[in-house]
């Protein structure tokens, strides 16, 4: 060993001299127990986070003991530690050679090969780690980690079991486990292994903040909830779990709170993609169509290719009749993912299909598998009945219907609970004119609602409407469902009639403040046909516009249509035609009992053909004078969310009338149940 100077400090660091220390027992040379000292000084230096001098002492241990494989291991990790990825694994290979059997050298030479993109490499050196000492824990979960960016995930997945397995307690090793688990789909396993994750480390905000994510995608959105909050108590600066709160709320309806939580996380981390995205959803809902766009332009631009923005700005486009921007957008998309469903069935709603569309439609019908999500494959069925219905190949198109309703897990549709509710409103409402006492509710002549069965013209209708430059639209507002649900529940047992009057001047004020210069707010939520008696009650100066369609038109066009939610009656014929007949009994009896004044009819096939007639009479119920605008309602900017979007954009037609005719020998069940409405 080299010599060193018998009254020097002894390179141990003992602070003692060479001669009364190491070299006390050694005739000036520096003993093997010297350099383990040297060595054991590198460690706790490393530990404390002091890197230079720990590098220091290794060097010096180096310097005495040339062929230290623990120095030049302990160098290279120091090396890594500081960003030099090239030196750390040099010293690495250096120690590996001095010494083969160093595991820990292997498993770190994978680790620091990995930033410099030699990912073959460092594969080999944690498997060659493995071989050596199979039962290394922390080696399968870092092989597993780059196998899981190799987009290897299955082989990933493997790997961070046998590391949970062989280290119950290794809390990354389940957290790995579980995001890999996401990643593959397998939601419940994920959720599972974040949880214990969380269990054995409850300070792990990302950890935390997983789980919520699994919890959320597995429906528990409760559950989700309390998780993303313990996620922020530990960590306050968490884009992502504000993002998830808002993710919460949406799902809850709470929108207001959901956009505060995705600004919150958009001011965290304006690069926040998701968050853009997700505010992009609810202003979509909101009817803010250009706030969407703004966001969804934002989130391409950070991200480009993201395939959601994408697709959100197409369905705005969509929405406000710009067909061409959103068929390119969708098109773009289908170049990146020529599997995507979304793309291809808002592609045909953008267009006429004719027979030139023929391959587009071959592609879609390629893409329908059983393993294939439910509610994308009827979507696919859906948009093909569109198409194959607009090339006149009607039994094909009906098949393709079919499929689309058999597809999609039905909700159950409760005839007797259903005909029981109709019974006890009109039960309820059952004065032959129960205005007339209660004018003391808010008289505002602000309200117009616009009811009917789906698919019977309330859309044209809003749309000729809202071209009126003093009337305004809120699209299909939930305001009255949601009071009513609050308010009486299930049961028509109790009328408050304070508290009905309160909620026409709330519901008068919210329109004010968002349309502060319509003498007219349109409210097109169909179902509102339901509960016409507590609206009149509620705002005896609202008018009423009372949508008709033959009913053959349009219980089959509702049979034809993917609605989102709340239709529980739609995926059967028979059921349709049951619920139009209790419609028709409840608007029957609206019509004995509502002033003449506050209820008018619009026959759908009056206004396909002849519409200026009957839109001028619509604009005279309304009292307002004519504006020639109303005629021109197919370059309405205002946003459509609903099933029409094409159509209303388009000259008015007239080949939806007596449409049912060409399916006639399909839909027995719904002439049977119809019988003499028909």
């Amino acid at each position: 060993m080299p010599t060193i100077g018998r009254n020097q400090p002894c390179a141990c660091g003992s602070g003692r001299k060479f001669k009364r220390c190491c070299g006390a027992s050694r005739g000036g040379t520096l003993s093997a127990a010297a350099c383990d000292r040297l060595l054991q000084q590198a460690g706790e230096q490393h530990r404390a986070g002091q890197l230079s001098r720990a590098d220091q002492l290794c060097s010096e241990v180096l310097q005495l003991s040339p062929a230290s494989a623990e120095a030049m291991h302990l160098r290279g990790v120091i090396a890594g530690q500081q960003g030099d990825y090239e030196l750390a694994v040099k010293w690495m290979r250096r120690a590996i050679r001095m010494s083969p059997q160093l595991v820990q050298a292997y498993n770190n030479l994978g680790l620091f090969l990995q930033p410099l993109a030699r990912r073959q490499e460092a594969e080999h050196s944690f498997r060659e780690a493995l071989r050596r000492s199979p039962q290394y824990a922390e080696v399968h979960n870092n092989l597993a980690n780059l196998l899981l960016a190799s987009g290897r995930a299955e082989d990933a997945i493997t790997h961070y079991r046998q590391a949970a397995l062989l280290q119950p307690r290794y809390a990354d090793a389940h957290f790995n486990l579980g995001l890999a688990l996401q990643k593959t789909g397998e939601v419940r396993g994920a959720s599972e292994s974040l949880r214990k994750a969380v269990a054995l480390r409850p300070g792990w905000a990302a950890a935390r903040q997983a789980l919520a994510v699994a919890e959320y995608a597995l429906g528990d959105v409760d559950a989700a909830q309390i998780s993303f909050q313990k996620a922020l108590a530990i960590e306050p600066r968490l884009p992502e779990a504000h993002n998830g709160l808002g993710n919460v709320c949406f799902a809850q309806g709470r929108l207001a709170e959901a956009l505060a939580f995705y600004d919150d996380a958009i001011r965290l981390d304006p690069d926040c993609v998701e968050a853009y995205q997700n505010r992009g959803l609810i202003r979509e809902e909101l009817d803010q169509p250009s706030a969407a766009l703004c966001d969804y332009q934002t989130a391409a631009d950070a991200r480009p290719g993201f395939m959601p923005a994408l697709l959100g700005m197409a369905r705005v486009h969509q929405a406000r009749g710009e067909f061409l921007q959103a068929e390119a957008l969708y098109r773009r998309v289908i170049a990146q993912d020529d599997g995507n469903v979304d793309a291809y069935v808002g592609l045909l709603g953008c267009k006429r299909i004719e027979e030139r569309d023929r391959p587009v439609l071959e592609q879609m019908a390629s893409l329908l598998d059983p393993d294939l999500p439910a509610e994308k494959q009827a979507l696919l069925h859906g948009a093909l009945g569109r198409a194959y219905d607009r090339l006149e190949e009607y039994p094909r198109a009906f098949e393709h219907f079919a499929a689309a309703k058999n597809t999609r897990p039905r909700d159950v549709f409760d005839r007797r609970a259903h005909a029981d509710d109709i019974t006890a409103r009109i039960k309820f409402y059952c004065e032959p004119a129960p205005v007339a006492a209660r004018r003391v509710a808010c008289s505002s002549e602000l309200p117009v609602f616009v009811v009917g069965m789906p698919r019977s013209g309330t859309t044209l209708v809003e749309q000729i409407l809202a071209g009126h430059p003093q009337i305004a639209t809120v699209g299909e507002s939930p305001f009255w469902a949601r009071y009513e649900s609050e308010m009486y529940g299930t049961g028509w047992h109790r009328f408050d009639q304070a508290a009905d009057e309160d909620a026409g001047r709330h519901y008068v004020q919210m329109m004010t403040a968002t349309n502060p210069s319509a003498l007219r707010v349109v409210d097109k939520l169909t179902t509102n046909f339901l509960r016409l008696g507590m609206l009149v009650d509620a705002l005896p100066g609202a008018r009423v516009v009372h949508c008709c369609r033959h009913p053959l038109d349009t219980c089959l066009s509702v049979y034809f249509t993917q609605f989102r939610g709340g239709h529980p009656y739609a995926a059967d014929l028979a059921d349709i035609g049951f619920y139009y007949r209790e419609y028709n009994r409840l608007m029957a009896h609206w019509r004995s009992i509502l002033p003449d004044d506050a209820l008018y009819k619009v026959q759908y096939e009056q206004l396909v053909t002849d519409v200026e007639h009957t839109a001028r009479r619509l604009i005279d119920f309304l009292g307002l004078p004519w504006n020639e605008q109303c005629l021109a309602f197919q370059h309405n900017s205002t946003a459509i969310r609903t099933a029409s979007k094409w159509q209303v954009r388009q000259p008015v037609y007239t080949h939806s009338m007596d449409r049912w005719r060409h399916y006639r020998r399909f839909i027995g069940p719904l002439m049977d149940e119809l019988g003499v409405l028909t």
